[in-house]
This record gives C-alpha cells, structure tokens and sequence, in this order.
C-alpha cells in the first residue's frame, strides 16, 4: 500500500497468489506498529509443512551456515531434505532458532556446535576478500590520512565497495574471487603488511641464538618442526600453510642451520634477510584466503 503503481503499466504480482499472502483480493495495511508487526509475524511463522520450522528460520540458518560454516548438503529431490529443499542441519538449526523466538545467538550457537560442518571443516573456508583486508587493517593498526576513502578504495579493488552489492542478495562467495582480485589483495598485502612485519624484527635479532630464541618464540613451530620458526604461524596456524611450487620449506627458517649449522658464517645481517623472506611466504600465501 506504501508504493505508488503505474497506471500505465499492468502489474502481474497484484493478480498473482502468493506463497504467504494468498488472497489477491487481501488489502495489507502497515500504518500502525501492530499492523507491521502482524505482517512480520506471518512472515516469521509461515511453514510450509506443520512438522517443519517456518521457511524464514530455515533460510536464515542456511545463510548463516554459509557464512560461518561449510553448508550442509542434501540431493535435490531427496528425501531428507526439507519441503523447501534444505538439509536435515539446517531444518535442526531452525527448529531451534525458531523455538528461541529468532535469537541469533541459539542459531549460531547451534552452528558452532556441529562438528561435522564448522569444526571439521575449519581452513577450508573461503574467506570474503574484505574480510583479508579488513583484519590486515585492524591486526597491524593501518592508519593513513582519508583513511576511511583509502579503505573504500581498498574494498573496491577487490569488488565489494562498502553498501554496493550487486543486488539485494549481497555478494556471492564462490565467485568474488577473481583472477583480478587475488592479484589486487597480494598487491594490498605486498604493499602495506610487509613493511609492519619487518618492523618487528631488527639485525641485532639474528646476533646469537638465544636473542633469535626469545625474539622468534611466537613462531616456533613445535617439536615436529624441531628448531623451526615460521611467520607462517600466525597467519596460518601451525600446519595452515601451503607449499609453493619451488620453494618448499622455504617459509622456515632453522636456528640449527644458522648457528652451528650450514649457515653460521652468515652475518646477521644476511640472517635477518632470511627471515624477511620467509616472512614475505607467509604474509601472501594462499592459507589467508581460508579460514
């Protein structure tokens, strides 16, 4: 009743029964706060079968498996699935959600309780590109003058200009991640990450191997990497990282190696440029892609 209709132009939805409001002869009146909250509310409770929880909860809980979780999956036609085709995960989670009254928190806390889709399946999720940028910005406190316009223009490179989706779905994860865009957040990384990482660590770091011990502790990579530190660690966990065709292992460095081993007689120097190196691996190494 709030839009205004072309006279000029035959709307077919005005004719057309719908799946809730069925009744094209029906006039939905929104005026008061209680005409509103009936509408929502049909919304909200509509089922398409009475043993299943509304549509609504469902299609949330999907969304909301999607963006913290692996999806569950189900055959199309399947029996297991639901009268609006999602899997038997999902019709749980909104059974739950519904009977909390819509509280987010039981839905998602029913999504990190699944073991088989969010546990299991934790580095295997795509990452938004956004979100790669996003807590680059906030995990090494990069600030510049306009820095809300640098930041917009950052999120434009890799196609997800701030309140621009390209409709009203959002954006579309499997395919956000263009040749292009891979090429602009390594760029992004490259450019202003890799000077903040150097910066944590200076030559005199690298002069014996109880200072590089202390200093580097962060990055010790544990008994099965014995005398191994990687910068990889943080960005990708301990056995996040993936190998780069030619320079395997070329993301640790060895303090056997450089004091005692096949590297001693390099100066600290050159010590230190070995660690920037391994560092300059882990900062773009496709692990920051996944979560």
């Amino acid at each position: 009743m709030n839009c205004k209709e072309d006279a000029g132009t035959f709307n077919e939805d005005l004719v057309t029964p719908g799946i809730i409001f069925t009744d094209v002869n029906e006039t939905l009146w929104t005026l008061t706060d209680a005409e509103q909250a009936s509408v929502v509310d049909r919304i909200l409770d509509f089922k398409m079968r009475p043993d299943e929880p509304p549509v609504a909860a469902q299609f949330l809980c999907a969304r909301l498996y999607e963006e913290f979780a692996k999806p569950p999956s189900v055959q199309h036609g399947s029996a297991a699935a639901s009268s609006v085709g999602f899997a038997p995960e999902v019709v749980s989670c909104a059974r739950h959600f519904y009977d909390h009254n819509y509280d987010l928190t039981f839905a998602l806390e029913h999504i990190l309780m699944d073991k088989t889709h969010f546990k299991d399946s934790l580095g295997t999720k795509k990452r938004w590109p956004l979100g790669v940028h996003v807590e680059a910005m906030t995990d090494f406190d990069l600030y510049f003058p306009g820095r809300g316009q640098w930041a917009a223009n950052r999120a434009k490179d890799v196609g997800m200009q701030p309140f621009e989706p390209p409709d009203v779905s959002g954006w579309d994860l499997g395919s956000v991640w263009t040749l292009d865009r891979i090429t602009k957040t390594h760029e992004f990384l490259h450019d202003y990450v890799t000077g903040k990482v150097y910066a944590e660590t200076v030559q005199g770091d690298f002069q014996d191997r109880k200072t590089l011990e202390e200093k580097l502790a962060p990055y010790y990579m544990g008994p099965e990497h014995r005398d191994k530190y990687s910068y990889s660690k943080r960005f990708c966990g301990s056995d996040g990282f993936v190998e780069e065709v030619g320079k395997d292992g070329q993301q640790f460095i060895d303090a056997s190696a450089m004091f005692g081993g096949a590297l001693t007689s390099l100066s600290p120097w050159e010590k230190w440029q070995i660690w920037k190196r391994a560092q300059d691996l882990a900062i773009v190494n496709v692990c920051q892609f996944v979560c």
